[in-house]
Parts: C-alpha cells; sequence; structure tokens
C-alpha cells in the first residue's frame, strides 16, 4: 500500500508546484506525474519552455536571447551576401576595364596598320610615277617597302632579286630621293656591317658604328650613325664588332 504524502508534499501540491520539482516524490508516494507536451497551435508563444523541453535542453536560451542570436546571424548573412556583391562588382569592373583596355589596344593596332598601309601605297605611287628614276630604281624601292621595320637585308640580296650587281645597288641606295619613307637604311653589307649612307662610303663605315665618325666628333650625328640609330629605333640589335645581328631578309616578292 502506497505511503501517504507527507503534510509538505501535499501543501506542494495544493499549490500547484510543478511536476519537475517533485517527480521522485511523487514516485515514491505513487501519485501519477503529469506528462508534459510542448505547446503548439496558433497561441504556443516563443516563451512556452515545458518541462518536456528543459529536460531535453538542460540550458534553456531566454526567448529574448533567442531573438537576439537569430537577429545577428541574419546580420551576419546580409554581411556576407554583401561582400559577395562587392567582391562580384569588383570582378566585373575588372573585367570590363580589361575588355576596353583590349579593344582601344585592338584599335590602335588596326589604325596603325591602316597608316602603314596608306604610307605604303602613296610611296608606291610616288615611285611608279617619279619621272626621272629609272626601271632599276623603281623596282629597288618598291621591294625596300616590303622589308619589315625591324629587319634588314643586303646588297647582295637586293642585287640577286633584280639580277643586277651590287655596286648599282649601292649607287640605286645612294640616290634615294625618298628617304627614310623609302627605307634603304635597312640594306646593310654582307657581314651585317653598316655599309654606307647617303653618300658616305662604307670605308668609313667601322670608324663611324664605333662613334667615332667626322659628324660626331664635332658634336653632330654622322650619317651612318644616323643610319644605325634608325635601325635600333626599329628594333635591330647590333654585336660587339657594329654587325647587325638576325637573319638576312630575302622574301621580295614585287618587281616593277
Amino acid at each position: 500500500m502506497p505511503a501517504e504524502p507527507s503534510p509538505a508534499l501535499r501543501l506542494g501540491l495544493g499549490l500547484g508546484l510543478g511536476p519537475g520539482l517533485d517527480v521522485a516524490v511523487r514516485h515514491q508516494v505513487g501519485v501519477p506525474v503529469p506528462v508534459s507536451v510542448p505547446p503548439s497551435g496558433p497561441h504556443a508563444g516563443a516563451g512556452d519552455l515545458s518541462d518536456h523541453q528543459a529536460a531535453q535542453d538542460p540550458v534553456a536560451v531566454p526567448p529574448k536571447l533567442q531573438v537576439r542570436v537569430q537577429d545577428h546571424r541574419i546580420r551576419q548573412g546580409q554581411v556576407h551576401q554583401e561582400s559577395d556583391h562587392d567582391a562580384t562588382a569588383e570582378r566585373d569592373t575588372t573585367s570590363s576595364a580589361s575588355q576596353a583596355q583590349q579593344t582601344k589596344d585592338s584599335h590602335n593596332a588596326e589604325s596603325d596598320t591602316d597608316t602603314d598601309a596608306i604610307l605604303k601605297l602613296k610611296l608606291t605611287k610616288k615611285i611608279t610615277q617619279h619621272p626621272t628614276l629609272t626601271r632599276l630604281r623603281k623596282t629597288l624601292y618598291l621591294c625596300l617597302l616590303q622589308i619589315p621595320p625591324g629587319q634588314w637585308t643586303t646588297y647582295a640580296a637586293l642585287a640577286k632579286h633584280v639580277n643586277s650587281s651590287a655596286r648599282a645597288v649601292g649607287t640605286a641606295m645612294r640616290l634615294n630621293p625618298l628617304a627614310p619613307g623609302v627605307p634603304c637604311h635597312r640594306v646593310l653589307g654582307s657581314d651585317g656591317g653598316l655599309g654606307g649612307y647617303m653618300g658616305t662610303p662604307p670605308a668609313k663605315a667601322s670608324a663611324q658604328s664605333k662613334g667615332s665618325a667626322i659628324g660626331s666628333e664635332r658634336g653632330k650625328e654622322g650619317n651612318l650613325d644616323r643610319k644605325r640609330r634608325m635601325l635600333e629605333e626599329e628594333g635591330v640589335r647590333f654585336d660587339s664588332r657594329g654587325r647587325a645581328m638576325g637573319r638576312v631578309f630575302v622574301a621580295f616578292t614585287s618587281t616593277f
């Protein structure tokens, strides 16, 4: 037969104390233990923590703190979203700037190409319509227009192409009335030496290629100094002996 509840227990039950406070005593005296069901339905509040919930979660978080934590997480998510948005916008801006620069460079390259083509057409017309140029000289000057900047050929290579002599080629280069547009400065000796230029004979080339030209001694740029400077500005490199480096250009196609 179950023991009689103590006066204190009867008083606690009469006062309606929560079952979680005297569960052990109720078992001892045989009093049924009410089972708490988690609140549900539209009237269930955020702060209704039952004994069942307390048993499952020993550290019960107050409702106000739960709201603060949730609000903090929402704000963190917004910050991450804003950071991702800023990073995406920065990448888009960088990509747009890069594409704009590439487009600009492409347009500049096309503009330079168009300018070179127009210049060559004008020079070709001047050469072919020149009243005093011989057929050989016209052919040689048209060949010069085919040598790209940064490359060079030789008197012997030109002579072979037009079936003439290196001396005749040298004379045509010395008498070029359209220099430097028609680039006779791109024609060098067979060993890559400067040869002659604008009336300066090849015999002085070795001295002038080392900067000891008569014009340089007087504080002026000599003809061969000018020839070498123009070649270097176009990308031609010279060795320690003053000889051009690289291959001889021989890809001539046009004759007059």
